[in-house]
C-alpha cells in the first residue's frame, strides 16, 4: 500500500495514471543506465549516438506498446467500476463476464454475486416496507410507489361496513381473517395494471388504470356486490360503502375525492357506490 498511497499524492483520481506511470518509469531504466555508463566512459555520448538513438526508439516503441497492452488488460476493473457505478445510481446490474479464472476474473465474479445478492435485500426490503403484512397487498406507501406514474385512471374507495362490531362481537381474529379474506377476493378480481392497498383498518383503494367514468362506476358495483355476496363473519354478510373518482386532478385529488365518496355513501345508507368525478355534484348508484 506504501507504494499505492505515494502515487495517490501524484494521481489522486486515475489508477490506470498510476500504473502507466509504473510502467513507463520501468521501461526507460534500460535507457537510463545506458545513458549513465556512456556518460561515465572515455568517449562519452558523442561516439555512441547511433546506439543511443537505435536504444532511445525502441524505449518508446516499447512504452508505447506496453501502455497500450496494460490498458486493454485493465478493461476488467473498468468493467467491474462502471458495473457498480450503474448499480449504484440506476439499480440495475450490468452484465459481467464470468468464465475467467484469475485474480481479476474472480473480482469481477464477486462483484456480480455482491450486486445480485444486494439487490435481492433491497428487493425484499422494499417489499416488506410496501406491503401490509395483515393481507398482503400493498400498503399506503406502496401504492403511491406504484401509481406515481399513472396519469389516467379511476381510484375506488372503499371501507367495511360495521367493521367494528365484527371485531367487538367476534374478536380481532375474526375481523383479521375478513380483512384478508375481503383482500383476497379483491385482488383475484383486478387486471394486472390495476392496484390495490390497503390504507389502514377496514379501509382499501383501487387503482384502475385506463378505465372510462362509467367502466370505472360498473367495476365498483361489482367489487361491492361481490363483497355481499362472498364474505362472512360469523355466518353474517360483510358489505362495503365504495366511492369512486374519476376525471382530472392528481393522483392524491382522486384519492381524497373517492374518501369523500365513501362517506357519502356510508351516510346514505352503506353498502352502495358513489361517484363523485373531479368537480362534478356526487350522485349515488
Amino acid at each position: 500500500m506504501r507504494i499505492y498511497k505515494a502515487l495517490a499524492r501524484l494521481f489522486p483520481g486515475s489508477f490506470t495514471a498510476k500504473v502507466f506511470f509504473l510502467a513507463f518509469v520501468g521501461t526507460h531504466v534500460p535507457l537510463i543506465v545506458l545513458i549513465a555508463y556512456l556518460l561515465g566512459g572515455p568517449d562519452g555520448l558523442s561516439q555512441h549516438l547511433d546506439i543511443l538513438a537505435m536504444v532511445l526508439v525502441a524505449t518508446l516503441v516499447g512504452t508505447a506498446a506496453t501502455l497500450f497492452a496494460l490498458k486493454a488488460i485493465l478493461r476488467p476493473v473498468y468493467q467491474v467500476e462502471r458495473a457498480m457505478q450503474r448499480f449504484e445510481d440506476e439499480g440495475i446490474i450490468a452484465p459481467l463476464p464470468q468464465d475467467m479464472q484469475d485474480e481479476l476474473g474472480r473480482l469481477m465474479q464477486r462483484a456480480g454475486r455482491m450486486m445480485a445478492r444486494l439487490q435481492d435485500r433491497i428487493e425484499t426490503t422494499q417489499r416488506s416496507a410496501d406491503t401490509d403484512p395483515l393481507t398482503g397487498v400493498l400498503n399506503r406507501r406502496g401504492f403511491e410507489r406504484r401509481t406515481a406514474r399513472d396519469g389516467s385512471g379511476a381510484v375506488l374507495h372503499f371501507d367495511l361496513d360495521h367493521f367494528k362490531a365484527i371485531n367487538d362481537r367476534l374478536g380481532h381474529d375474526a375481523g383479521d381473517q375478513v380483512l384478508q379474506d375481503v383482500a383476497r377476493l379483491v385482488a383475484d378480481g383486478l387486471r394486472q395494471d390495476d392496484v390495490l392497498a390497503r390504507f389502514g383498518g377496514e379501509e382499501f383503494v383501487v387503482f384502475l388504470s385506463d378505465v372510462s367514468a362509467e367502466e370505472a362506476r360498473l367495476a365498483a358495483e361489482r367489487l361491492r356486490r361481490a363483497i355481499a355476496e362472498n364474505i362472512r363473519a360469523g355466518g353474517a354478510a360483510v358489505t362495503a360503502s365504495v366511492g369512486v373518482s374519476h376525471g382530472a386532478g392528481t393522483l392524491a385529488e382522486r384519492i381524497a375525492r373517492a374518501d369523500q365518496a365513501t362517506y357519502l355513501s356510508k351516510n346514505t345508507g352503506r353498502n352502495r357506490v358513489t361517484v363523485l368525478p373531479m368537480g362534478d355534484q356526487s350522485s349515488a348508484a
